[in-house]
């Protein structure tokens, strides 16, 4: 027979519901969190009093910001992380011929690709207007092209929306924006995407956008 544990429990554990309200049959009593307060008052910050700013607005803000940045033409970078953090991905793809060709989407760090079945990586995400992967498609009868749908479609407080749907045709190296959120009626965290195996012109898109209820499909020519 398994004997019983005579270990002490740890101070800091929350009690549980009250005996007496449990004999009574009465609703268990408990003591709300204030996650919710703090959440809120993170976002207000950056969108009140809405829950994130227009699409349009960030763009515009960006490109703004850009053009009063000193010129660094002879300015060399050296990529020294991330390796010691942890982080969300949100997305993988595979290259159908060669398993060891593997892109990864994250949630706020860009797209990455290896070519060792994930052994090393390296960034392809360059100066684009978001760093927010929702989704990543590779298209299975051209590989070299993989479509990318940013903002995660996560409603915590410390995800964050996108700009709309990247493409590219040379498996990542460069990528160019197919579909704006600003622009087409699509959602603004783009949490998967799916190629027509009949036609690979056509996709379907899921996501949510900023009213944080609605999901939504879309064809893309």
């Amino acid at each position: 027979m398994p004997q019983r544990s005579t270990a002490k429990q740890p101070k800091n554990l929350k009690p549980g519901p009250r005996r007496k309200d449990l004999k009574k049959n009465r609703r268990p009593s408990v003591r709300l969190s204030r996650h919710k307060k703090r959440s809120t008052w993170f976002v207000s910050r950056s969108a009140w009093p809405v829950r994130e700013a227009p699409v349009h607005t960030l763009v515009r803000e960006r490109e703004r910001i850009k053009r009063t940045l000193p010129a660094t033409k002879n300015v060399v970078w050296t990529c020294i992380g991330s390796t010691n953090i942890g982080g969300r991905m949100t997305s993988i793809v595979c290259h159908p011929a060669n398993a060891n060709c593997v892109w990864a989407g994250a949630a706020a760090g860009g797209v990455w690709q290896s070519d060792n079945a994930g052994r090393t990586w390296r960034a392809l995400w360059r100066d684009h207007d978001t760093l927010n992967i929702g989704s990543l498609a590779i298209d299975p009868k051209n590989p070299a092209v993989i479509y990318c749908g940013t903002g995660e479609a996560n409603l915590s407080v410390d995800s964050y929306a996108g700009v709309g749907i990247y493409r590219t045709d040379n498996g990542g190296e460069t990528w160019e924006l197919l579909a704006a959120s600003s622009k087409a009626d699509i959602p603004t965290r783009i949490g998967v995407i799916a190629i027509d195996p009949f036609d690979s012109k056509h996709l379907r898109i899921g996501g949510v956008g900023a009213n944080e209820s609605s999901a939504r499909r879309k064809d893309l020519g």
